[in-house]
C-alpha cells in the first residue's frame, strides 16, 4: 500500500515539476528577448518583465532541481567517487542524498519563516506580496524532498546502479 502510494506521488510530480520549470525556462527567454528587442529597437522597455523574468527564472532553478535529484544528475565533481569501489561510491551517494535531503528540509522550514515575516512588502514594480512568492521555497523544497527520497530508495534498493562492462551507470 505504502509503495503503491509513494509511486503515485513520484508520478504527479514527475508530471508537475517539468512542465513548471520548463514553462518558466520558456517564459524568460520569451520576456527578455522581446524586452530587449522593445528596449533597442523601440526604446520602450517594459518595466514589469525584469521583476516577472527573475521570479520565474528562480522558480525554474527550484522546481528543475527535483528531477535533479531524482536521478542524481545534478552537477557535481566527482573526481574522488569515481575511483571509489561500488559500496564506497553507493555509501558516498546515500550519504550526499541524506545531506541533500537535511539541506532542503532546512530550506523548507525557513522558507516559511520567511514567507510569514515578509507579509507587508511587495516587489517594487507589479506590488507582488513576497510572502506569496516566498511560498514557493517550501512547497519546492517538498517535491525535492520527495524526490530525494525517492532516490534514496533506489540507492539502498541497488536498482540506481547497473554494471555494465565493469562499469557503474546510473539508471535511475
Amino acid at each position: 500500500m505504502f509503495k503503491k502510494c509513494c509511486k503515485s506521488v513520484y508520478a504527479v510530480l514527475d508530471k508537475v515539476c517539468e512542465p513548471i520549470a520548463v514553462f518558466c525556462l520558456g517564459a524568460v527567454v520569451i520576456l527578455t528577448f522581446g524586452n530587449a528587442v522593445l528596449r533597442y529597437v523601440f526604446s520602450a522597455p517594459l518595466g514589469w518583465a525584469e521583476e516577472i523574468s527573475a521570479l520565474l527564472y528562480t522558480f525554474m532553478v527550484f522546481f528543475g532541481l527535483s528531477g535533479t535529484h531524482k536521478t542524481g544528475s545534478a552537477v557535481g565533481v566527482d573526481i574522488i567517487v569515481s575511483i571509489l569501489p561500488q559500496k564506497g561510491r553507493k555509501a558516498f551517494d546515500i550519504f550526499s542524498t541524506a545531506l541533500t535531503m537535511v539541506l532542503w528540509i532546512v530550506m523548507i522550514v525557513l522558507g516559511a519563516k520567511l514567507a510569514l515575516i515578509t507579509r507587508s512588502s511587495a516587489t517594487p514594480y507589479l506590488l507582488i506580496p513576497y510572502h506569496i512568492i516566498y511560498w514557493f521555497i517550501p512547497v519546492s523544497g517538498f517535491f525535492n524532498v520527495v524526490q530525494l527520497i525517492y532516490r534514496m530508495t533506489t540507492i539502498i534498493n541497488n536498482t540506481a546502479y547497473i554494471k555494465k562492462d565493469e562499469e557503474i551507470i546510473d539508471v535511475s
